[in-house]
């Protein structure tokens, strides 16, 4: 009974999205089961099956189960750019309308998903995404100051895909840039976020939040709740007439923070230093000074996103090219090396070390010979203490 079952359409269809199931066990079995129905041959299989696949996952897509949803998402991204061209085409623009109601998302592992499942849809197929393609735009710049740092990255990458084949885009990407890496400048000293609830929330909800005592740290309080055997949020459907956009919009909601906002625009400049390496060059002063604001709780977050971003921007940029305009990172970097917090502690030395090889060990000591410290600090990366595998 279970050998017949596993050749069939529908078989062969459930295991194909599970193959992306947040939890461990179901995914390790759709992919078992996955690989003895088709072997080798997966992709003739699903072309032929194309007419019952994808409108298969796009009904998943929509399913009240928020890991099916995200699981959904990543099939359709994956039919999309493996599958010809001219058996998707026609079916593109509806894979694009059903990610985009996933974009709005309550859950943000969907909405993350969604993110890049759109761009690499719209990245293959450009003339069928014109009429949600500005929709779509305007929440990858939305997600570049998202909550989560995962999101603002995906963001960040989805919008760099998109520039590559999208002049729109990519001049909006470049005009914005500037910008958002200076919002940081607007961070309150100190300032740590409080929750609020949201206009969508019902009175109940009001009034708990006014029991609250005004001293109660809000970073211990409403704070995501997670499912039962998985690590991604408890969450409901988005999309128009459901639960709003998002963790922007959900019962309980944190502000956007400017620092946020700066942090996206670090993993956008080095998607974008791939399409124009002398633009992003002339930021890297405005870069150096948005790492340099260290009087909010949260710069630490910042700046190891920074120091984990500039090897990739450094290598598009090219080593040339990169010497010239690396003297306003290197007090932060070698200062962030000094840190008492391990995060940024480990970024900053991992960027050191990697300056090191890239830039030469004998150019970046005459960078910084006049800052004794500084020079204890690279030639202890160069003996290779306190590196961050080392300490790990």
């Amino acid at each position: 009974m279970l050998r017949s079952l596993v050749g069939s359409e529908m078989c062969i269809r459930d295991s194909c999205l599970n193959r992306y199931y947040v939890a461990a066990g179901v995914k390790h079995l759709a992919q078992q089961v996955w690989r003895t129905a088709v072997g080798a041959n997966g992709l003739e299989v699903v072309s032929r099956l194309v007419d019952a696949f994808v409108p298969f996952m796009q009904h998943q897509a929509d399913a009240d189960n928020h890991a099916v949803r995200e699981a959904a998402c990543q099939c359709l991204a994956e039919m999309c750019s493996v599958l010809d061209p001219d058996l998707i085409r026609p079916l593109a623009l509806g894979c694009l309308e059903v990610l985009l109601s996933c974009f709005k998302d309550q859950s943000w592992p969907v909405r993350q998903t969604a993110c890049e499942a759109a761009a690499t849809l719209v990245s293959h197929f450009p003339a069928e995404a014109a009429p949600v393609l500005q929709e779509l735009s305007a929440l990858w710049f939305e997600h570049i100051s998202d909550n989560i740092g995962s999101v603002r990255q995906s963001a960040a990458v989805a919008i760099g895909k998109v520039a590559m084949c999208h002049q729109p885009t990519r001049s909006s990407a470049f005009e914005q840039l500037p910008g958002l890496l200076e919002r940081v400048k607007q961070q309150p000293q100190g300032h740590r976020p409080a929750m609020v609830p949201s206009a969508q929330t019902d009175g109940t909800l009001s009034a708990k939040f006014e029991c609250l005592e005004p001293s109660a740290d809000s970073a211990h309080r409403d704070q995501v709740t997670f499912s039962c055997g998985s690590l991604a949020p408890k969450l409901k459907k988005g999309g128009p007439g459901k639960h709003g956009v998002g963790c922007m919009n959900c019962a309980t909601l944190r502000p956007k923070q400017p620092w946020e906002y700066s942090d996206g625009a670090v993993y956008l400049m080095a998607e974008l230093a791939r399409i124009d390496p002398d633009a992003v060059a002339g930021l890297l002063a405005e870069l150096g000074a948005a790492v340099s604001a260290d009087s909010y709780p949260e710069h630490y977050k910042l700046g190891a996103t920074v120091w984990g971003v500039v090897p990739k921007i450094a290598e598009s940029l090219g080593k040339k090219q990169f010497k010239r305009h690396m003297e306003p990172l290197l007090p932060p970097l070698f200062q962030a090396a000094a840190s008492e917090n391990r995060t940024l502690k480990f970024a900053a030395w991992d960027c050191v070390g990697f300056l090191g090889g890239f830039v030469g060990q004998s150019i970046l000591e005459g960078r910084i010979a006049h800052e004794p410290g500084f020079l204890a600090i690279l030639r202890s990366v160069q003996a290779g203490a306190h590196s961050s595998e080392s300490l790990r």
